[in-house]
């Protein structure tokens, strides 16, 4: 997964909870583009769907609920359904 945007400015990051995740925003219109997590240096990641083109191609998405689960529950839970090996590609326009 490459999230790709014109320059680092261009996203905003925040933590929440227990701050193992890195939730990405973009600097202009305050979307949630995607959220990371990083272990043994591979960057996992999930991206809001609702950004991309294509998104009436993905299948409809699955509730969870996340503050039902603890820190490791929640990372297990990552390792296994977020894509891995997430970098950022900075293009000027």
């Amino acid at each position: 997964l490459a999230i790709v945007c014109n320059k680092p400015e261009d996203l905003v990051f925040y933590r929440q909870g227990s701050e193992n995740a890195r939730f990405l925003m973009c600097a202009h219109c305050g979307i949630l583009v995607a959220v990371t997590f990083s272990r043994d240096a591979i960057v996992y990641g999930a991206v809001n769907a609702l950004c991309l083109d294509t998104f009436a191609q993905f299948p409809a998405p699955e509730p969870s609920s996340p503050q039902l689960l603890n820190a490791e529950e929640k990372i297990s839970r990552w390792t296994t359904l977020w894509i891995a090996d997430v970098s950022f590609v900075y293009v000027e326009s």
